[in-house]
């Protein structure tokens, strides 16, 4: 379960940006998502489904891959952006402590209701790492139908439960597997 404050820091930092609610209902559903199952390292996947929430319900964003820096520690990760804000909840649940921070939304730690310390876009000099690899090599549908969540949809299974229940809309699946047979990420730097 999300921690209250997550919730309401979350709430109170885009509160006044268009679209506030179904930003908010996506990240805080796979938010909640994330932490019941404790998903660790699932920052493409997570990032993948939000994007297409986010696309599919008329929020422009950019779903990015690159490094991270938490402390000393850079990673290879997935985040998105909206209005070239860092929105990213994957990285509260990371493969290694080392790279733990608390949600950023809208580049605020909902943590701790401040600007985030984590970086994102930087270069550490150091080759992907395999799963990074992997994802750019896959179309995003292939990927995420390729998830270990459901035996034979995926991700898919997530996308289609948040859509449903939390954004109370019906999304025609196969119609979106073919849409989204692309790359959809943008690499940062």
């Amino acid at each position: 379960m999300t921690p209250r404050h997550w919730t309401l820091n979350l709430k109170s930092s885009i509160r006044a940006i268009p679209n506030h609610q179904i930003i908010e209902t996506v990240f805080s559903s796979i938010l909640d998502v994330t932490l019941s199952n404790d998903w660790k390292g699932a920052c493409h996947e997570s990032c993948g489904a939000i994007h297409i929430l986010l696309n599919e319900f008329g929020v422009q964003n950019t779903w990015c891959i690159g490094e991270a820096k938490v402390g000393q520690a850079f990673f290879d990760h997935s985040w998105i952006e909206i209005n070239s804000e860092i929105y990213d909840i994957s990285i509260c649940t990371p493969l290694q402590l080392t790279f733990r921070s608390g949600p950023i939304i809208k580049g605020i730690d909902i943590d701790t209701n401040q600007q985030t310390t984590a970086l994102h876009g930087v270069v550490s000099g150091q080759p992907n790492d395999p799963i990074t690899v992997a994802v750019k090599s896959y179309n995003l549908t292939t990927y995420l139908t390729n998830s270990p969540i459901h035996p034979k949809l995926g991700t898919w299974v997530l996308i289609d439960q948040v859509a449903k229940h939390k954004l109370r809309t019906i999304l025609n699946l196969p119609q979106l597997m073919i849409k989204y047979k692309g790359q959809f990420f943008t690499q940062k730097p």
